[in-house]
């Protein structure tokens, strides 16, 4: 059965023993099984190991409507196979190398690493589901709904290889991931940062001396693509404020991606799913035309400053660097900083250019 785009037809029939996404504290997110005092368990987002490391356990998320809600409490629901026994095996491998750096994150199983990168997003529009959209006003509407994540169900299905329920051929690798070596600030909650895309599965994180970025379902079209930037950031040691740079050339490019992924799912569980040859690629570009305004409209968004401080209407403050010549920031210091003071610092980063 041919599948287009991120979503599953509705038909229950066309995966049988495939999991239905499901929306409620009541079933598990990941297998859907129903929740009873014996197997009801609760997954973190972001894990406890991560929570210890990055001292996030006093620190606060801020979600889409503004509000925040501690890193500890963003949980969901998990049946107890789900979560001790599929996940718990992924986290343990995960942690060991993230804990080890940017080489053995490089050396683990992509697939694991893809599988918690699609947790952390898919886990975190979950959560968002449950919260209403404004806190201080009673009948509000959930920031998501159902619908909105039920655009994600191609993800769930993705997702269920933590469990073998999902496989794909080794050559048809569903993400581009790039993985970088980051400096590792003397202050704790400085080692870690996340950002995401809300309408298309795309995240980044930057955890002690390791930052990665995932376009979770372009099925490697990104990483065919020759990024300058990412070049550079190769050969760096990424300041914290590079980080957010890279992140918004990330998200900035997936949503660039021009085409739309067709699909044939094989059996029952394991279902192993087969991604059909992008249509027309002679004729039609991977991606679609770069405009330098419009990333530096993703880029203002990551460094939470104004357009017009990063942005002169014709060049684009670049705080990374091209291929050939990577700008090396000063170690991390103890506070934030922001691309102003950075720019001040480092000779020819305000004259640079995004082509």
């Amino acid at each position: 059965m041919a599948e287009e785009g991120l979503g599953f037809p509705k038909a229950r029939s066309a995966f049988q023993l495939l999991p239905e996404q499901t929306f409620t504290v009541e079933n598990c997110f990941l297998c859907g099984i129903e929740l009873n005092k014996v197997n009801r368990t609760r997954e973190h987002v972001f894990p406890k190991w991560l929570i210890r490391l990055a001292e996030l356990d006093a620190q606060t998320l801020t979600l889409l409507n503004r509000t925040t809600i501690p890193y500890s409490q963003l949980t969901i629901p998990c049946c107890s196979e789900c979560n001790g026994v599929h996940l718990s095996a992924v986290e343990i491998r995960i942690k060991q190398a993230f804990l080890s750096g940017a080489e053995a994150v490089a050396a683990l199983d992509q697939v694991d690493l893809f599988i918690w990168l699609a947790k952390l997003h898919y886990g975190l529009q979950f959560r968002n589901l449950s919260l209403i959209a404004d806190q201080a006003s009673v009948g509000s509407e959930p920031i998501l709904t159902p619908e909105i994540l039920s655009e994600f169900r191609f993800q769930h299905f993705l997702l269920q290889a933590a469990r073998g329920a999902a496989v794909w051929p080794p050559e048809q690798f569903p993400a581009s991931i790039f993985i970088f070596a980051s400096q590792i600030p003397s202050n704790p909650r400085l080692r870690f940062d996340y950002r995401d895309a809300l309408y298309f599965p795309f995240v980044s994180v930057r955890i002690g001396g390791v930052v990665v970025l995932a376009s979770l379902q372009d099925w490697g079209a990104m990483k065919s693509q020759n990024i300058p930037m990412f070049n550079a950031a190769a050969q760096l040691e990424l300041h914290p404020i590079q980080y957010r740079q890279l992140h918004a050339m990330g998200v900035y490019m997936a949503s660039l991606f021009n085409h739309v992924p067709k699909h044939v799912i094989v059996g029952d569980e394991p279902a192993t799913v087969i991604t059909m040859p992008f249509q027309d690629s002679a004729h039609v570009p991977l991606f679609r035309e770069f405009e330098v305004k419009s990333y530096a409209a993703a880029l203002a968004d990551a460094l939470g400053q104004q357009i017009d401080e990063i942005f002169d209407g014709v060049r684009v403050v670049d705080l990374v660097g091209r291929d050939d010549s990577p700008v090396v920031v000063p170690a991390a210091p103890d506070e934030w900083v922001t691309a102003r003071l950075v720019s001040e610092n480092v000779n020819k980063v305000a004259d640079s250019a995004v082509e």
